[in-house]
């Protein structure tokens, strides 16, 4: 008779299987017996209780149990197919997970281009996408660095951070240029009145609107304490790389300028 291995190593015969199916069968409640397995005995339904919700833990589960599957019944025939809500619940996060890190480079490629169109300026479109991708970087880096794996949350809270990290820069650029236009052409003259004038009210909003995602940390629900952790730190940081980056950059703009005009005075 065919005999089948479990993990613990215990041998079970189909003979024995089919004692135990009678056994079943023959019960106080055999109507049971037609939830896990159909009637000609060539489907069976196996269900485990998992104790968690986290998406890493659901797709180490699900992988070794896929790992087991084909371990034990390689070269019988069966065949393995997974349900249920943790099954569903890891495949919906691998699709938010790439579909979320998909959109979040296509957005900063179409900022790229809408920034450059609007500043009339392929550098100014650039200087829009650096600060929040060095805040994008930096803060995926540290997660990947802290063993945080990249799930919903961080996924969520990075699409956040696009859109919060652009508006500071365009609000900096534009203020920038007011300043550079009605002062008198000093590099260091222009970047104080703009700090003093726009850099104040992006420092105001990054830190409002992180005292309200600072609420998330109350949740009784991990995801959103997650969430909150990451929205705020993306928010703080966004805040901080465009008012050091962006007056870095305008500074050694401004200087390549100077120098190739003193290089054609020369002449």
């Amino acid at each position: 008779a065919a005999a089948t291995t479990s993990a613990s190593g215990n041998t079970t015969t189909a003979s024995q299987i089919g004692e135990y199916l009678f056994l079943f069968s023959v019960s106080g409640r055999p109507e049971q017996l037609d939830e896990v397995i159909d009637y000609d005995y060539q489907r069976a339904l196996v269900t485990f209780a998992i104790k968690t919700d986290h998406t890493r833990e659901l797709q180490r589960i699900i992988n070794s149990i896929r790992q087991l599957a084909e371990q034990q019944l390689s070269g019988t025939g069966v065949e393995v197919n997974f349900a249920g809500s943790a099954n569903n619940s890891d495949i919906w996060a691998q699709l938010l997970i790439s579909s979320q890190t998909t959109s979040i480079l296509w957005s900063k490629v179409i900022i790229l281009v809408i920034a450059a169109l609007l500043f009339r300026s392929l550098l100014t479109g650039l200087y829009t996408v650096i600060p929040v991708s060095l805040t994008t970087l930096f803060i995926a880096g540290a997660a990947g660095w802290a063993g945080i794996p990249l799930d919903v949350s961080t996924a969520l809270a990075a699409g956040v951070a696009v859109g919060v990290g652009v508006d500071y820069a365009v609000h900096f650029i534009f203020r920038h240029r007011y300043e550079s236009r009605h002062g008198n052409g000093d590099t260091l003259a222009v970047t104080q009145a703009t700090m003093r004038s726009i850099g104040r009210t992006i420092v105001f909003n990054a830190a409002i609107v992180s005292v309200g995602f600072a609420m998330l940390f109350f949740s009784r629900f991990p995801p959103h304490v997650k969430l909150g952790y990451f929205v705020v730190s993306y928010m703080l940081l966004s805040c901080v790389m465009a008012l050091v980056t962006l007056p870095l950059m305008h500074y050694f703009r401004q200087q390549r300028a100077l120098k190739a005009q003193q290089a054609r005075d020369e002449e």
